[in-house]
Order: C-alpha cells, then structure tokens, then sequence
C-alpha cells in the first residue's frame, strides 16, 4: 500500500472523528477511548508481528552459516493475475492484473535432488500490483543458469540463495511498531 494511500485514510478517519465528537478534544477523547477498546487487539497484531520479524530475522542470519551446494535456476519469471476486486454481486467489479515471481533452482545434497523457491527469508512473493518490484526479485537470476544455493544442514529441503533478512523485514518491524504504540497509548489513556 503506498504511502498517500495510507495518509489518506487517517485522514479521513480523523475528519470522521471530528465530525462525530465535535470539537477536537472531544474527538482526541473519541480516538482515545477507540484505542482503549482495541488495545488488547493491537497488542497481540503487534506481538505476532515482532516475533515473525524476529523468526525471518534469525533464520536470515543462520543461513550466511549454511553449507554451500552447486544449483542451477529452473524457473525465474514474473506470472500475472486478473483478479476480480469489489462487488461481485452483479459483475461490476473491475479486474486487475496483479504479479508475483515465480522462482525455482534445482540442486543436490548428499546424492538428493532437491528444489528451492525461496530468494530469502522474509522476501515479499505474494501478489503484488506492482510489477517492476516484482521483477526486481527475479531479475539477478536466469534459467539455467549456475547458482550457489545454501541449505540447511538438518533438513536440506531448506534453502535459500541470499543469506540475511529481506528489506520487506523492515515493513513488518514498522507495523509491528505502530501497532504495540497504539495499543500502549490505549493502555495509558
């Protein structure tokens, strides 16, 4: 979500409040006593949040210790969807195209052959509108090419091509943020 996106949207919650409260005290006490009730909420968001950055984060960091195998790349692409968005109740919604890589390598551990999909630990590969970022992900790597894949010793299906976190680690760090200083400022009212 882009970050006009998101300023737009607080906002207009914050004109809501407004308009609801009055004055803006009283939509200060509002915003303040929706916080309170969503506070138990935003903790637990906020929690899980922190604990899978910190999972990507230490598994990032234990793979620039992994063993190194020999892999070639089997797929490296960027695959599109149209996907139906809004009401589908009598066909109004529009169809957008939305992207995702498609990333595959092939490599062997003690006489097995194993395939990888993942880049890195926390690396965005879900749908995405936007195309460039995905093939961003893709583009260092091309079919058939050589690749040094590292796995993970105790189960070798694990592996990776890049050790450390992905910048999307840092997304998820701010979310997480955000969302244990509200459910703090809820507490606290």
């Amino acid at each position: 979500m882009r970050w006009s996106w998101l300023i737009g949207i607080a906002a207009i919650g914050g004109g809501l409040l407004w308009l609801d409260a009055g004055s803006l005290p009283g939509a200060l006490i509002r915003l303040r006593s929706i916080l309170g009730e969503l506070s138990g909420t935003l903790l637990v968001l906020g929690t899980a949040a922190l604990v899978r950055a910190a999972w990507l984060w230490h598994r990032g960091r234990q793979a620039a210790s992994w063993p190194i195998a020999s892999g070639t790349v089997t797929r490296a692409r960027v695959v599109s969807r149209k996907l139906r968005m809004g009401s589908t109740t009598y066909r109004q919604a529009s169809k957008s195209t939305y992207y995702r890589p498609d990333l595959a390598y092939r490599y062997e551990v003690g006489g097995a052959s194993f395939e990888g999909m993942r880049v890195r630990f926390g690396e965005r590969t879900g749908w995405d509108k936007d195309h460039d970022k995905m093939a961003r992900i893709v583009a260092p790597y091309t079919e058939g090419h050589a690749v040094q894949v590292r796995y993970d010793p105790a189960r070798p299906q694990n592996a990776v091509l890049e050790a450390g976190p992905a910048p999307y680690l840092l997304t998820i760090l701010l979310f997480a943020a955000v969302c244990l200083a509200l459910s703090l400022a809820g507490w606290l009212r």
